[in-house]
């Protein structure tokens, strides 16, 4: 790489540029993103750590394949709003349960900011 002038840069932060990440999080309420798996890795400028900083200080729910268990809550807590995994199984393509594990994220989401308001 050095004789093509090239440098090493995280794709996360590629990826945000080129899609204009930081000016569709603008003014959004809430950001959704997804991930194959949430594992320490994630938290190491790919793209879900990525959304989660240009979002910031708006809430990020990522919806992803599976949950690394051993992964600590607090560590994902720290950048994410919430974050749920698929059912097993459903990654192959049944676009039915990544939309409803979405749904049920949103709700859970929604919940959790509401609960302990009174009108």
């Amino acid at each position: 790489m050095a004789f093509l002038r090239g440098r090493l840069v995280p794709g996360g932060d590629v990826v945000a540029r080129c899609v204009g990440l930081g000016g569709a999080c603008r003014g959004a309420d809430l950001v959704l993103t997804g991930e194959g798996r949430l594992d320490a890795q994630s938290f190491m400028r790919k793209t879900v750590d990525v959304v989660a900083r240009t979002a910031a200080p708006v809430p990020v729910i990522a919806v992803v394949g599976s949950i690394d268990p051993a992964l600590e809550e607090r560590v994902w807590r720290s950048r994410l709003a919430a974050a749920g995994a698929l059912p097993p199984g459903a990654v192959r393509g049944e676009l039915r349960s990544l939309r409803e594990r979405t749904v049920e994220l949103l709700r859970e989401f929604a919940q959790s900011r509401t609960s302990g308001l009174t009108m």
